[in-house]
């Protein structure tokens, strides 16, 4: 008889001769019940190790089940001691009860429920709180005081000695009708003792600032800066040789340096470095002197993202690019029946990426000229990922989702979910229902590899050419025929069961930017030369 999806020992087991096999895990970190998840799927920053015995004294968190018929129970997960240092101060109101014994297991469940309604967080067992904890409780009768310890290895509540009452602290501050008028004066604050983080934002205002009390002897030197200044108007330069000085005095100065303002009936701007410079006033002169333009926004990048060989011009006056590429991710195995091998399929590996360097133009994604190489590398490659064996979890276990490649949001997601940007596919999940449930895939696959570099090129390249890596394909899905020996007379039992199918791998990613902007540099020459036969074919 079948016992598929059974969550839990019966007697029926024992006498059909089934024998279970106990797992069980530790976790030294000390969080919520509802922070920890399991062995299986793991909270945030949650870490769970295999007890070969009994878990050590370190441990805050047991999770066990079983394994029976090849079935495995649900993970039972329950706390063993409680962390030192608690939260410092609870406090609740339980209308309509009066006090009960403290540290029985009404105020036990009182105490879970007060730390969970103040603290905002789910609170399931007095052992989350951690030893110090304090808690005070308002019934109908009055208050209920008390402190959670250890003593002699025992959970204990005991009555705290002294205890400054929740009616005398207002949101973790002195109200203010705790306070004497004219109390605090100059002699209780010390030199410096309040500062921004003392006062909240929009307290201060032009009526709490006597007129003329802020002076420069106030103002320290470089004291007030940008995030000080909120400008509601304009600046005026009020005189006809004024404006905004780095290093230049004037709209018409050549020294090194930057000039914004006027001079004379002129307005504009001046900026210019020892080998180049922008000049432009509002009489209609604009003057650029061995200035440097680029396609894009500064940050953004030339990106190729699809499968493929591409090929892109560089102005002769670039000297460093910066690149980066990702090889392919690989595909992620399929998923089988769990009680046959027949028709798996691990994933395929993805595609490298790589870039070359020219000395010829590029036309149609075609390069011409020579191959260039930089160090007596011609060619830089980033790997693809590598294919990975095949391996079974759970079949009520999530399939586990591919390795991110180094682009943000480019790992297949848990069920078969494709990658992207080199990033591995994500495995199938396992199936607990129908006649033949699925296992789930018990294998990330692999991401690609990633060069980032910035690249002196070679003297003479005017052109790269690049290919980006297709993803490797996840394993198949489809019917799937299989058959079995069954009963005193080894009958043959014909089954046609469904595979399913893993995630694709990500295809590749390159990019190329010139550092000092995004994007590809113009060539102002080929550009003007292009005018000029334009021109000439066009009288």
């Amino acid at each position: 008889m079948s016992r598929t999806g059974r969550a839990a020992l019966t007697i029926y087991d024992v006498i059909d001769g089934s024998i279970p096999t106990f797992t069980r895990y530790y976790s030294i970190t000390p969080g919520l019940f509802s922070e920890m998840g399991d062995p299986t799927t793991p909270g945030t920053g949650v870490t769970w190790t295999l007890a070969s015995g009994a878990a050590p004294s370190t441990a805050y968190w047991i999770a066990e089940n079983y394994t029976i018929d090849g079935v495995t129970s649900a993970w039972q997960v329950y706390p063993v001691q409680a962390k030192d240092g608690g939260i410092p101060f609870v406090t609740h109101t339980k209308v309509g009860f009066n006090k009960p014994t403290l540290g029985s297991a009404t105020w036990i469940t009182d105490a879970v429920a007060a730390a969970s309604a103040f603290t905002g967080r789910t609170y399931t067992n007095q052992k989350e709180f951690g030893y110090g904890t304090t808690v005070v409780i308002t019934y109908d009768d009055g208050k209920l005081y008390g402190r959670y310890v250890q003593s002699g290895g025992v959970d204990t509540w005991v009555a705290p000695l002294e205890f400054i009452d929740g009616d005398l602290i207002v949101d973790g501050s002195i109200a203010s009708d705790k306070i004497q008028a004219n109390t605090i004066t100059a002699t209780q604050i010390s030199a410096d003792s309040i500062t921004a983080t003392e006062i909240q934002a929009n307290t201060i205002t032009a009526t709490e600032i006597a007129a003329g009390t802020i002076t420069a002897t106030q103002i320290a030197a470089d004291a007030i800066t940008a995030n000080k200044i909120v400008m509601d108007g304009n600046i005026e330069f009020s005189t006809v040789a004024s404006g905004v000085q780095f290093g230049k005095t004037t709209l018409g100065d050549t020294s090194t340096g930057a000039f914004f303002g006027r001079s004379g009936s002129v307005a504009g701007f001046n900026i210019s470095s020892a080998t180049s410079g922008i000049y432009a006033d509002s009489s209609g002169i604009m003057s650029l002197n061995n200035v440097r333009l680029y396609t894009g926004a500064p940050g953004t990048a030339l990106e190729l993202l699809n499968p493929g060989t591409y090929a892109t011009n560089l102005a002769s006056t670039t000297t460093v690019i910066s690149v980066i590429i990702v090889g392919a991710g690989a595909g992620a195995q399929n998923s089988v029946p769990f009680d046959t091998t027949t028709g798996r399929e691990a994933g395929v590996a993805g595609q490298s990426s790589w870039i070359e360097f020219y000395s010829g133009v590029a036309a149609s994604n075609v390069v011409s000229g020579s191959l260039l190489n930089i160090g007596g590398v011609t060619r830089f490659i980033a790997a693809g990922g590598a294919a990975k064996s095949y391996s079974n979890g759970s079949v009520s276990a999530s399939g586990l989702a591919g390795q991110s490649s180094s682009q943000s949001g480019s790992a297949g997601s848990s069920g078969g979910g494709d990658g992207s940007k080199g990033g591995g596919g994500g495995g199938p999940n396992g199936q607990s229902s129908g006649v033949h449930p699925y296992n789930s895939a018990d294998v990330s696959a692999n991401a690609g590899g990633t060069v980032s570099q910035q690249f002196t090129i070679p003297s003479g390249t005017q052109s790269v050419k690049v290919f980006v890596g297709s993803g490797g394909s996840g394993g198949a899905a489809g019917s799937l025929a299989w058959s079995h020996l069954q009963g005193p007379d080894n009958n043959v039992i014909n089954h046609t069961m469904t595979r399913v199918a893993g995630g694709d791998g990500g295809d590749g990613y390159v990019s190329i930017a010139d550092p000092n902007s995004g994007g590809i540099e113009v060539d102002l020459v080929a550009l003007t030369n292009r005018i000029t036969a334009l021109e000439s074919n066009h009288p």
